[in-house]
C-alpha cells in the first residue's frame, strides 16, 4: 500500500503524530510526506526551537528519515500558520498513491489536495488535533464556522471518507463545530513509540525531582508550575525543580526571581531542549514531571516510562487520566497544584506500582505499534471500498 502524507510543517526531531505515525506505516507500507520547507511558526521562534532545530525557513529538500521519504517544496506564502506548498498537485500526481491522509481540516492543503483526489479518484481521509478550549468564539470565529461547515456539508463530508479526531475531544470538535457526520469521524489517537518511552532501572533520587519538558511559553504557564513548587519548598520537602526547553525570556526570569527571593535558587535549573530520542532517560531519571497548562503528547511519553505525570484537567487529560495516565489539577490554580504534586510526594512508590502496572494495558490503545496497524487496516478497508 502506498500511502500519502500531507503536513503543512513538518519536525522530524519533535517526536509529533505527523512523522511518528507515517514511520510506523512505513513498517509495512511505502510512506511518502509531502511538506514545506519551514517548521511551524510558533511564538518565539527563535528563543526556542531555532536552538534545537536551526533555521525555521530553509532550502527546499528531498531526504529518507526512517524509511520515510520527504519531499520539502518552497512555500509561497503563510496566511494565519497556513502555508501554500508549491507544486503541491503535480507531486501528489507523481507519487500515484493509493490513498492520502491530510494532517489538518482547514488549511490550503487540505483544500488542494482534496480538490486532486477528487478528480483522480484517489481516496482522501483527514485528521485533526483540536481540543474544545481554543476554539474561537467571538463574531470572527462563528463567521469561520459557519462557513466551514457550509464546505463541509456541500463537498468535503461527500467526499472524505474518514476524519480522524486524536482524542474523543476532537472527534466532538469534528461533529459540533465543523460539521462532520458522527458516521465520518473516527478516534485515532496520538500514542508513544514504545522503543524510545519504556521503564528503566534507576537509583532512586536522594531528593524528589518535578521536571517540565517542552516550551516554557505563556502557553504552557510554566510559572505555575514553579509557584507550586515554592510553596511545598517553604514547607521543607525535599524537591527540586528542573525545566527542559526554553522559551519566554520573560517568564524564564520571572521564575528565576521567584527562586531568589525565596532563596531558593539552588533548588532550579534550566537545561535545553532535548533531542526526541533521548527523553526517555530523561523521564525515567525524573520522579514526577508537571504539565501545567495544555495538552501534551508528552504526558503520555512520560507515563510510559513509569513517571507520575501531573495535568492540566482539560476534556483531553481528564480522558488520559481516566485511562491511568497520571492525575490532574484544577486547571492555574497553584495551591491545588501543589496539593496533587504533595500527594505524589508522599506516596511515590504506590503511584508508580499502579503506572507500572498498567502500562501493558495502556499499550492496547496508545502504542504506535498498535495504533498504526488499526491504521493500516482502515487504510486498506477504504482502498478496497473504493475499488467496487
Amino acid at each position: 500500500m502506498k500511502i500519502l502524507h500531507v503536513v503543512d510543517y513538518l519536525m522530524p526531531n519533535m517526536g509529533y503524530q505527523e512523522f511518528i505515525l507515517p514511520k510506523f506505516n512505513a513498517i509495512e507500507n511505502e510512506v511518502t510526506i509531502l511538506t514545506g520547507n519551514a517548521f511551524y511558526p510558533i511564538p518565539n521562534y527563535n528563543n526556542t526551537w531555532k536552538k534545537f532545530l536551526g533555521n525555521r525557513i530553509f532550502e527546499p529538500k528531498n531526504e529518507i528519515i526512517e524509511n520515510v521519504e520527504i519531499k520539502r517544496s518552497k512555500i509561497i506564502f503563510e496566511i494565519a500558520r497556513r502555508p501554500w506548498i508549491s507544486n503541491l498537485e503535480k507531486n501528489i500526481k507523481i507519487c500515484k498513491p493509493d490513498i492520502i491522509m491530510v494532517h489538518g481540516t482547514t488549511s490550503f492543503s487540505t483544500i488542494r489536495s482534496f480538490m486532486l483526489s477528487k478528480k483522480l479518484k484517489i481516496p482522501i481521509v483527514f485528521d485533526n488535533h483540536m481540543v474544545l478550549s481554543v476554539v474561537r468564539k467571538d463574531k470572527l470565529g462563528e463567521l469561520f464556522y459557519f462557513f466551514l461547515r457550509k464546505i463541509v456539508k456541500n463537498y468535503f463530508s461527500k467526499y472524505v471518507s474518514i476524519v480522524f479526531g486524536v482524542t474523543e475531544e476532537t472527534c466532538e470538535y469534528l461533529i459540533k463545530y465543523e460539521g462532520y457526520p458522527k458516521e465520518k469521524v473516527k478516534l485515532l489517537s496520538l500514542g508513544v513509540d514504545t522503543k524510545i518511552f519504556y521503564p528503566k532501572k534507576n537509583i532512586k533520587n536522594e531528593e524528589f525531582r518535578i521536571i517540565q519538558t517542552g516550551k516554557l511559553n505563556f502557553d504552557k504557564r510554566p510559572d505555575i508550575l514553579a509557584k507550586a513548587v515554592i510553596k511545598l519548598l517553604k514547607k521543607k520537602n525535599k524537591i527540586t525543580l528542573t525545566y527542559y526547553g526554553d522559551g519566554d525570556e520573560k517568564i524564564i526570569n520571572e521564575i528565576k526571581s521567584i527562586f531568589e527571593k525565596n532563596n531558593f535558587i539552588h533548588k532550579l535549573s534550566f537545561r535545553g531542549f532535548i533531542p526526541y530520542h533521548d527523553l526517555g532517560s530523561v523521564y525515567n531519571d525524573a520522579d514526577l514531571c508537571v504539565f501545567p497548562f495544555g495538552t501534551s503528547l508528552s504526558a503520555l511519553e512520560c507515563a510510559f516510562c513509569g513517571t507520575n505525570v501531573i495535568m492540566t484537567d482539560d476534556k483531553a487529560s481528564l480522558e488520559r487520566e481516566k485511562d491511568g495516565i497520571g492525575i490532574t489539577y484544577k486547571s492555574g490554580d497553584a495551591d491545588d497544584l501543589a496539593t496533587k504534586i504533595e500527594l505524589i510526594l508522599n506516596n511515590s512508590d504506590e503511584f508508580k506500582k499502579n503506572l507500572l502496572i498498567s502500562i501493558p494495558e495502556l499499550k492496547k490503545k496508545y502504542d504506535y505499534n498498535k495504533i498504526s496497524q488499526s491504521h493500516n487496516i482502515i487504510c486498506n478497508k477504504i482502498i478496497n471500498e473504493f475499488k467496487k
